[in-house]
């Protein structure tokens, strides 16, 4: 039939496919009827007094969520995050799932120069990411480097480049001095110097950044 947890989930899972792949309005379309289905399941159990508990659409409204920032819609994408974050309330939801969604509500908030709020929001995020995965991992050089980016046009210089130094630290240990990853590191530890005025030392990270 057309309303059934696997027709909910299948869906779900065409849905990302075609958001990784960059059919991102292909995406919303399926996103939001896999959503429907989820929400007629979840009416269904509520009215005949069943569990809801296989019903979570935590992943559907962060794909939604995606997809929306993809397209520019800030508002909406912010909507969905939110929605996200009460799922996983609702079905306790793992660390690095809560720690996902609050990292794109801090991007949403960066993208809109909402900075105190984007910096709250990825600090929450990195503090359940090393809880998940430890403090050497590379979703924790991930969240630190948006912090940084955020000291950053918080005009923070030092906390910047703290940040921006220990990403680099963390990617050369996880992946290789010379793996393609650091190149960021280096190009952002250049804009703290140049901001700063040290352009010789600015010159020479924006070379290593160009060398990788």
């Amino acid at each position: 039939g057309d309303s059934h947890p696997c027709i909910a989930h299948t869906l779900g899972n065409l849905g990302a496919v075609h958001l990784l792949i960059g059919n991102t309005n292909v995406a919303l379309d399926i996103l939001i009827e896999s959503l429907y289905v989820k929400m007629s399941l979840r009416a269904k159990a509520k009215a005949e007094g069943t569990s809801e508990s296989n019903i979570s659409a935590a992943d559907t409204f962060n794909n939604l969520g995606s997809a929306s920032f993809i397209l520019g819609e800030y508002d909406d994408a912010m909507s969905y995050y939110r929605s996200a974050l009460d799922e996983h309330g609702k079905f306790s939801g793992s660390s690095a799932d809560v720690a996902d969604t609050l990292h794109n509500i801090g991007r949403i908030h960066f993208e809109k120069n909402e900075l105190e709020d984007a910096l709250v929001a990825m600090k929450e995020s990195l503090q359940l990411t090393q809880h998940s995965f430890g403090h050497e991992h590379v979703n924790v050089a991930d969240t630190l480097e948006k912090i940084g980016l955020i000291y950053l046009h918080q005009h923070r210089m030092d906390e910047a480049m703290s940040a921006f130094v220990e990403v680099l630290h963390l990617t050369k240990k996880i992946l290789g001095p010379n793996h393609v990853d650091c190149a960021p590191s280096y190009h952002n530890i250049g804009m703290v110097r140049e901001a700063k005025g040290e352009f010789k030392r600015a010159w020479e990270s924006y070379t290593s950044a160009l060398d990788i």
